[in-house]
């Protein structure tokens, strides 16, 4: 992350912002920054929960975690004051209010929940308080997803733009879906033709279906203060105005569905158009089951290995949210001797062994299973692979990428010199 002091000017999700708090807060653990954004597209003022940490003007504030805020681009000469918007090239579908991966923060008085504040925060995993329990009892047990009949060429191409979007979101709430999860979303998913002009979203209607982008295009309306330049902050009327068009590849309407709350935008077709439709029960438990689930698989199964138990639970759940899962087949090689790539692997399921090349051939000198990890060292220090680790039988591995670790291990500096410091006998030197 890079260094803040109050008063900088940042980047958050594509939107120019000041840095005006940076510490803990009451509504979650950890540290949080408070950013005054330029363009009305915040959730407060400041203030969470009734309690306030800086002043800006209404729907201006917002917090995020710290590897969310970016440095602010140079703008090139004769610029300044331009607010980037969707012409500039930045997409922003997941900072408008239907969109926007949130996280509720409830508090409570007297065993009552007050009032609900909205915070940003980048997850990759659907998991913290505030998602609504409705749908997500045991009968989900007794469910059976449905099946929409599909030409193989219409399953592949669903399945690239959810793979392959530069829809944030879609990486984000399918991210941690098994190969079997995400076919049983693909199978679940119809499509529809939407008119132009034909409004496909209402506000304040109940959510039905979650939606992606198959052609065409969507205006996205939503409620903003707007304050004229010599009105009052007082005198702001909330109006319904244009915030982001959504084309090809691009999702929207999970927040309703996540939260079971109304829908907190209206979105209406531009041009004929066609969608892929995911209905309500659908999405909540192929895609929020699923992901609650795998995030807790993740958790516990990191919680055991050795390679972290200097991460606090906090920190754990950071690394849940990010790793990477990866299928192997018999014999695949998961790193090759002599290699620069710079992933670290975490044995999940299944067995693999480490072979290192000499005169007379690859030698086997090391079995690894489930909890074994390898590949750290290229990662810490850069170094060319030692040795080839080869699957035996099918095996899956959680992967942490460079960019991943670094992170995780800016909140835990201790790790680096545990790890210098821990028995050679815990080491795997590939």
């Amino acid at each position: 992350g890079i260094e803040l002091a109050l008063g900088q000017q940042v980047q958050v999700a594509g939107y120019p912002a000041h840095v005006r708090y940076v510490g803990e807060t009451h509504f979650a653990p950890g540290e949080w920054i408070g950013v005054e954004l330029e363009p009305a597209v915040g959730k407060n003022d400041g203030s969470v929960n009734e309690h306030r940490y800086f002043a800006c003007k209404a729907n201006h504030g917002l917090f995020v975690r710290r590897m969310v805020v970016k440095a602010a681009p140079q703008m090139p000469e004769g610029t300044e004051g331009v607010e980037p918007g969707p012409s500039s090239g930045v997409q922003f579908a997941d900072c408008i209010a239907e969109d926007m991966p949130v996280e509720r923060v409830q508090s409570s008085e007297d065993d009552e929940v007050t009032e609900v504040e909205e915070v940003m925060v980048p997850t990759k995993s659907i998991r913290r308080g505030g998602i609504s329990a409705e749908a997500m009892r045991d009968q989900g047990d007794q469910w059976q997803p449905p099946v929409y009949a599909k030409s193989e060429e219409q399953t592949q191409q669903l399945r690239r733009v959810i793979e392959s979007s530069h829809d944030s979101k879609l990486r984000m709430m399918f991210g941690n879906l098994s190969q079997k999860g995400l076919e049983k979303v693909v199978e679940a998913m119809f499509q529809k033709a939407v008119c132009k002009g034909e409004t496909i979203i209402k506000y304040g209607d109940e959510g039905d279906n979650f939606y992606i982008v198959k052609s065409g295009r969507f205006d996205i309306f939503a409620y903003r203060n707007i304050q004229q330049a010599d009105d009052d902050l007082t005198d702001a009327s909330a109006r319904m105005v244009k915030v982001f068009e959504a084309g090809e590849g691009f999702a929207f309407g999970e927040t309703a569905l996540l939260y079971n709350a109304p829908r907190s935008a209206t979105i209406t077709a531009s041009e004929d158009s066609e969608v892929w439709c995911l209905e309500r029960k659908a999405f909540r438990e192929l895609v929020i089951r699923a992901s609650e689930q795998k995030f807790k698989e993740y958790s516990e199964f990191l919680k055991q290995c050795d390679v972290f138990e200097e991460l606090d639970v906090e920190q754990i759940a950071t690394l849940a949210e990010v790793v990477d899962e990866e299928d192997f087949n018999t014999d695949e090689a998961i790193i090759q001797q002599g290699g620069r790539d710079s992933n670290m692997f975490i044995i999940l399921k299944g067995q693999a062994v480490a072979c290192i090349a000499g005169e007379k051939g690859e030698v086997q000198v090391k079995t690894y299973a489930k909890g074994d990890f390898f590949g750290e060292i290229a990662l810490l220090l850069g170094e060319p692979r030692k040795a080839s680790i080869y699957a035996k039988g099918d095996v899956t591995c959680l992967v942490i990428t460079k960019d991943v670790f670094d992170r995780v291990r800016e909140q835990c500096e201790e790790w680096e010199m545990a790890q210098k410091e821990a028995p050679i006998r815990r080491r795997s030197q590939v």
